[in-house]
């Protein structure tokens, strides 16, 4: 069976995963949560909500410590630049910014050949912006890259 852009499975395992298919040029990745916030709502917290320009259905982890979003790119890789926008405050339905959830600043790292996590962008003195896309760029081998908070809610509304 052909895959197409952006087809989803779910794994049994660890964690919450989403399997993605590049396109564009996008590297496609396997997401993977810590947790997700509202996992009822199954539009959101998934490669394709993620791969979109739309902040209003991104991902987003419960509040605990050491919440992440991760695009596991299933081994090393030259990423040129990495792609994030802030979740909207309609995500979810609203109930996200109701609650406050976005709120939590984070930070977008990406894994080393090291194994060590390496800061692209610190956003915990400002949150992410939800108007724009924010293009950092990388230039590395990577294998993953992440949206992570040492303590409350992991979110985002575009990562590619």
């Amino acid at each position: 069976k052909e895959l197409k852009a952006a087809q989803i499975a779910i794994p049994s395992g660890y964690g919450y995963h989403g399997y993605g298919y590049g396109f564009g040029g996008m590297l496609g990745y396997t997401l993977q949560m810590s947790s997700k916030q509202y996992p009822s709502r199954s539009e959101c917290n998934t490669f394709a909500a993620l791969t979109t320009d739309d902040g209003n259905c991104g991902a987003g982890t419960r509040s605990a410590t050491g919440s992440y979003i991760n695009a596991y790119l299933g081994g090393y890789q030259h990423v040129s630049h990495v792609e994030v926008k802030g979740c909207a405050a309609n995500m979810y339905g609203g109930f996200w910014n109701a609650g406050g959830c976005n709120q939590y600043p984070c930070i977008v790292q990406y894994k080393n050949t090291s194994g060590s996590w390496v800061t692209l962008r610190d956003f915990r003195t400002s949150k992410m912006p939800s108007n724009h896309i924010t293009s950092l760029p990388i230039q590395t081998s990577t294998d993953c890259v992440r949206v992570y908070t040492s303590s409350g809610y992991a979110s985002c509304g575009t990562l590619r």
